[in-house]
């Protein structure tokens, strides 16, 4: 009964090892890439973290190796499970890895040591486990046969390596540490007074406190941040015209509708040709008419035409709010401001208030609704073929993303390049 309980568990840690953490990682890379990042979350890049990420990834390629041993010499094949959670910990420690050198000499570092520390806290659950079982094994198996000798060798190995691991994850976490104290250390020094006042009087000392009562560094960074975000919430929310926060609520039910469309045509699809190859006789017409039904609404004009005609008095609400709330700043902007000041730019700066939303617009219509159809993709076909055909979809789309990312950032480096030139 114990031996069941922790195979499961192991089960369920193989699986949720990597998810966590990658899910950890792009949650903390897109507030990242949304919220500017103060000087608290700053710190320089260090080589030994990344030489210690390499070492991280060469303990699972080993992790592999043993197993590959075990299949050559002992015939003692890996479970499913195994292969699927050491393929996906390879790869998502790839793509932090490499999103670690790849970022500039300052990196933010809430986008890592989350992910270090879900790691650290896996591994060492998962040599403890492991230890357990092959203890367990042990137990069960007296006689200790060859092939139990080799199993129990194998799990005391992967125990290894995944202490290996956790002691790469706390040398890291030293490290992190040791680049705070020092830069705290300099911070403060730099801040410190050249010279001692003397006596000040209690008013002076008052005055004098008022800026670090009030400095945002002492404040939570995250409040200040979202506070700042929730000043565009009065724009972007119609709070008193309920007929747009109904079509916006209808806007969200459409995109949910094209979604389910989406996965329901090539599955009518497999069902007309299943009901087109063999000799039944049910009338095909019907499947024929689900289908084109199907693709009707799943056109430019179906559902999305309708998405687009509830859109369109959002829109024009959203680009009338942003205009006269930036039109309205600017003219209450002193004399000498306008003086100094190009119309030019104060025009542009007005009109790129509109830009906030054509980024909602492609956040709603593009990026979320793909994002949602990869997930039930990916859930879909590892269900009906088994998680290997998702890891495949998965890994395939993550390496795509990441190139083209890596792509469009080099193009534009070199246009900056040019332009400078």
């Amino acid at each position: 009964m114990e031996g069941s309980i922790i195979s499961q568990l192991l089960i369920v840690l193989r699986y949720a090892y990597p998810f966590l953490i990658f899910l950890y990682f792009i949650i903390a890379s897109t507030i990242a890439l949304c919220l500017p990042s103060s000087d608290i979350h700053l710190l320089r890049r260090n080589d030994t973290v990344f030489r210690l990420l390499l070492l991280v990834i060469l303990c699972f390629s080993l992790d592999g190796v043993v197993d590959v041993a075990g299949i050559i010499f002992w015939r003692l094949w890996p479970p499913q499970e195994d292969v699927i959670g050491l393929a996906s910990c390879i790869f998502t420690f790839s793509i932090i890895a490499q999103s670690y050198w790849g970022t500039s000499n300052i990196v933010t570092w809430y986008w890592f040591h989350g992910a270090w520390a879900i790691g650290f806290f896996c591994d060492i659950f998962t040599a403890g486990l492991q230890c357990i079982s092959s203890q367990n094994t042990h137990t069960v198996h007296p006689g200790l046969s060859a092939t139990v000798h080799y199993s129990r060798l194998l799990l005391l190995s992967h125990a290894s390596l995944a202490y290996i691991r956790c002691a790469s994850f706390g040398i890291i976490f030293s490290v992190f540490l040791w680049q705070n104290y020092r830069k705290n250390r300099c911070s403060t020094s730099e801040e410190a007074p050249l010279l001692h006042s003397p006596d000040l009087s209690s008013s002076v000392r008052v005055d004098a406190a008022t800026p670090s009562a009030i400095d945002p560094g002492l404040q939570n960074d995250w409040v200040l941040r979202f506070q700042k975000l929730a000043v565009l919430y009065p724009y972007v929310w119609p709070q008193k015209d309920y007929g747009v926060q109904i079509r916006i609520g209808l806007v969200g039910v459409c995109i949910l509708v094209n979604n389910g469309i989406n996965l329901l045509i090539p599955r009518q699809y497999g069902i007309l040709v299943d009901c087109l190859g063999t000799s039944s006789e049910k009338n095909p017409w019907l499947q024929v008419a689900i289908f084109v039904t199907l693709r009707l609404l799943s056109s430019e004009a179906g559902i999305q035409f309708v998405r687009k005609m509830l859109w369109l008095p959002v829109e024009q609400y959203w680009e009338k709010a942003l205009s006269t709330a930036a039109f309205s700043h600017v003219m209450c902007l002193s004399a000498d401001f306008h003086d100094s000041t190009d119309p030019a730019e104060l025009n542009m700066a007005i009109m790129s208030g509109n830009g906030i939303s054509h980024i909602a617009e492609m956040a709603c219509f593009q990026a979320i609704p793909a994002i949602f159809d990869l997930i039930i993709a990916i859930t879909y076909l590892s269900i009906k073929f088994g998680p290997y055909e998702g890891l495949i979809i998965f890994a395939t789309t993550v390496a795509l993303i990441k190139f083209s990312l890596h792509t469009i950032s080099s193009a534009k480096n070199q246009q900056r390049r040019v332009r400078e030139k």
